[in-house]
């Protein structure tokens, strides 16, 4: 066998393995050129036990995006009743018992949408 033969082999490899790796990077350098989100954001007052709840519901997201179920011991501060689960075929809906105790009509987060939303 001719050293040759070996050496180019090898290049072929070290090609393939780049080409690989560029295009599983190619989403990651689009990201970088998209214009930035912005949340808007509107200021409330709150109490701690809200800030609680919501602080739960932040947990509870994470807990989601991560593929785990939500613990039978996650309970909304102010009232001490369980978080209400609804789950769809597409989606898993997170929200607190009771929000009118804590001023709100709706405080609810969801797999698809983990970002708290809070309605007044």
């Amino acid at each position: 066998m001719k050293k040759g033969g070996v050496g180019i082999k090898f290049q072929w490899i070290i090609l393939i393995f780049c080409i690989f790796l560029i295009t599983t990077q190619v989403p990651a350098l689009f990201s970088v050129f998209k214009e930035e989100k912005y949340v808007e954001s509107a200021p409330y007052t709150s109490n701690s036990q809200t800030d609680q709840c919501v602080d739960n519901l932040w947990y509870i997201s994470k807990l989601l995006q991560q593929g785990k179920s939500l613990g039978k011991d996650m309970v909304c501060p102010m009232t001490g009743k369980p978080y209400l689960v609804t789950t769809t075929e597409d989606d898993v809906v997170v929200c607190c018992p009771n929000p009118e105790k804590h001023g709100f009509k709706k405080i609810c987060i969801s797999k698809k949408d983990p970002m708290p939303e809070i309605v007044k």
